[in-house]
């Protein structure tokens, strides 16, 4: 299974994070329309990614709730069959789907994610891909740094994923 480090926080302006971004990378991100379904998966997270014109890949991944930095591990498929998709849905259910626009940056193994996500509002997530020989603690030490570079406050940070705050929200709101 590939590994990453993860840590995920709320933030107030999308733009001043993009824009801080740019300024450190001196690129403009990638801009993603993304529609996440979340299956009912009994042994870690699994989903289908979906972005147009005719993108997707099931993502099946593993990772605790915690607000510091976490290992995740995963695994992905893509150029999947609509039969297989279909299947899935039939088999698992569908748990919850998560739209999101998505601004994506890279500094070195970083992938940075600015994320607008429907119902929920603003985020800022790191996923420090680690290499085969580097430690768990060398990628939370990288995302330490980031965080501070770019001023994420500790208050800030939130340990689940998308799907659990919207399903978290939906019963709250019952």
């Amino acid at each position: 299974m590939s590994r990453n480090i993860e840590i995920k926080a709320k933030i107030k302006d999308t733009s001043s994070f993009v824009k801080k971004l740019r300024n450190v990378t001196g690129k403009d991100p990638q801009t993603l329309d993304q529609k996440d379904t979340y299956f009912n998966c009994p042994n870690g997270r699994l989903k289908l990614r979906e972005e147009p014109p005719d993108h997707s890949e099931l993502i099946f991944y593993k990772r605790s709730n915690d607000l510091s930095p976490k290992l995740s591990t995963y695994k992905r498929l893509e150029k999947l069959n609509p039969a297989f998709v279909a299947l899935l849905n039939e088999a698992y259910g569908i748990k919850a789907i998560v739209k999101k626009k998505r601004y994506l940056f890279f500094i070195e193994q970083t992938r940075i994610h600015i994320d607008e996500v429907t119902n929920l509002g603003a985020f800022i997530e790191f996923e420090v891909v680690l290499k085969e020989n580097q430690t768990i603690d060398e990628g939370q030490q990288i995302a330490n740094e980031l965080l501070n570079k770019l001023g994420v406050s500790q208050e800030s940070l939130i340990s689940h994923s998308y799907s659990d705050l919207l399903l978290s929200k939906t019963h709250t709101q019952k």
